[in-house]
């Protein structure tokens, strides 16, 4: 190996260490956009699929974050496109569709209902696949994405009530610890008034594990889950 390829190399395994650090950090926002921003420079040079996932990832978790809903719309589209693009390196790979069906259905919350319904469609078609090649992926979450999206979709567009449920189900056998998913089925139950089998789930979140690769995650649903029960009462 040439010292010109190896340190093209190192450089390469250097940057997705970066960004998998940044976005480990993500409680603080700040480390988010500059995982964006030392990415959007590796794509436009590498092309790379480790690259193009990474890239969505942290636009999905920007865009979630971020108030302004036109600016949350612009980072779900380019989070789309770069999950796109991981698609066609690695048609294979879960990673690169379940990113898309991430921000293509975050996409979908945010613009009008046109518009949204094609979002919601492409979305559904993304997860399908993700399930297909690797239903486990990020603690079962292409089941539990899957999930959330028919939960806001009519039974004639592929939602409802219990295939949502039915989702979140699948995903807790894979990953019972995965607080999203069990905070996602409690506001399900919540919304149909099933409010016995939404306290177990929100006392389950409440009790859950420590995980050092989810603690924000677990924090903020735990600490919503406090609440829930507090005002059930």
């Amino acid at each position: 190996m040439s010292n010109d390829v190896a340190s093209a190399l190192n450089s390469f395994e250097a940057v997705v260490a970066e960004a998998d650090r940044l976005y480990a950090a993500r409680p603080h926002i700040a480390k988010i956009e500059a995982s964006v921003a030392l990415m959007r420079t590796t794509s436009a040079r590498t092309g790379s699929f480790a690259i193009e996932w990474r890239h969505s990832r942290a636009l999905f978790f920007l865009g979630q974050e971020q108030s302004d809903r036109l600016l949350a719309q612009a980072l779900h589209r380019e989070g789309a496109a770069h999950a796109a693009q991981a698609v066609r390196l690695a048609p294979d790979d879960v990673a690169g569709y379940f990113w898309l069906g991430v921000n293509l259905g975050l996409l979908a919350k945010r613009e009008g209902l046109l518009t949204s319904v094609v979002h919601a469609e492409k979305a559904r078609r993304a997860l399908t696949r993700a399930i297909a090649r690797d239903a486990s992926y990020h603690q079962a979450g292409p089941l539990r994405v899957l999930g959330r999206l028919q939960s806001r979709l009519p039974w004639c567009c592929g939602g409802g009530f219990t295939r949502a449920q039915k989702s979140y189900q699948a995903a807790l056998i894979l990953a019972p610890h995965n607080t999203v998913t069990r905070r996602y089925l409690a506001e399900l139950l919540l919304e149909r008034r099933k409010t016995k089998p939404a306290r177990d789930q929100l006392k389950a979140i409440i009790n859950n594990p420590a995980d050092t690769e989810w603690a924000f995650e677990i924090e903020r649903d735990k600490a919503w889950s406090v609440h829930v029960l507090k005002s059930l009462r």
